[in-house]
Formats: structure tokens, sequence, C-alpha cells
């Protein structure tokens, strides 16, 4: 459907399969809202859609009022970095769904004045930020609720 910025070898593959491509942006929260109703309705799913995006906001107003009148913690999110030391470290700036989410949170992302939604950080720039808070998405087993609230 829409091949815009995407790699000419998907491009290629989807054409030459008949195969629909759709790119979505999904970059901060409101083309993650805007996309999430396009994909519905291309789903024929449209009050799907229209449900998911409420939710979500929903939800994070829910945790934006729980956070109110709290000391907003200086965060860094690693998106990703070398396994087993601090080299090859990357996050997430300005403009982005997840900087975003911290804020929602109650959070300031200590890269939130990045001149890229995503960078290259070196560790002596992340100590120097002097995050309060580190973020590290990983694929792991689900810890327990207990556990959850222990580390908050």
């Amino acid at each position: 459907v829409d091949n815009v910025n995407n790699p000419p070898i998907l491009n290629e593959y989807c054409r030459g399969n008949n195969i629909r491509f759709l790119a979505l942006k999904m970059a901060d929260m409101k083309s993650l809202y805007d996309d999430t109703l396009l994909l519905g309705r291309l789903l024929d799913r449209t009050d799907q859609a229209k449900m998911l995006c409420a939710q979500i906001f929903n939800d994070l107003l829910q945790v934006r009022s729980r956070t109110a009148g709290k000391k907003r913690r200086r965060v860094f999110l690693s998106m990703s970095r070398t396994p087993g030391n601090l080299t090859g470290l990357s996050t997430v700036g300005p403009g982005t769904c997840l900087n975003e989410l911290i804020e929602f949170a109650g959070g300031v992302n200590v890269f939130n004045d990045l001149s890229q939604p995503y960078s290259q950080i070196s560790k002596e720039t992340l100590l120097k930020r002097r995050p309060e808070i580190i973020i590290e998405p990983q694929i792991t087993p689900t810890i327990s609720e207990n556990k959850r609230q222990q580390l908050i």
C-alpha cells in the first residue's frame, strides 16, 4: 500500500508476490493512534481500533493522574547495547512514542534534547546525564506483581 522510505528489497518482494504492503509510521502517540485507526479500517475492524485507541488513551490518563504532583524522575531508556557491557548504547529522543510514554509516566527522558529520534550514545555521555532510572526492555519471563512493585 505504501512503500515510502522502505527497503527496496522488501518492496520488490511484496510486489513480486502480490502481497499488499503497508508502512506504518508509529513514531509518536498521534501517529500510533492514526495508524491504528487506518489499520482497523483496512482490516474492517474500525470499531475495535477505535476501542483500542480509547483504552490506550484512558490508561495513559490514569498513569498521568497517579504521577501528578510527584517528583519527575530522570530516565534513560536503553534501546540496545552490546551484551555484557556499556558499549553500543542507543536511546530515544524527542518526537518518539517512547519519549512521550516516559513523560506520561512522570519521567523526564535524560536524552530528550537529542536532534534525532534515535541516537547512539557513549557511556560517558550517559553518566554525565545522571539518570535516576534506567529502563532496558528485554524479553524475559514475567515477574510477579509483588516484585514489580518492589522495583518501582
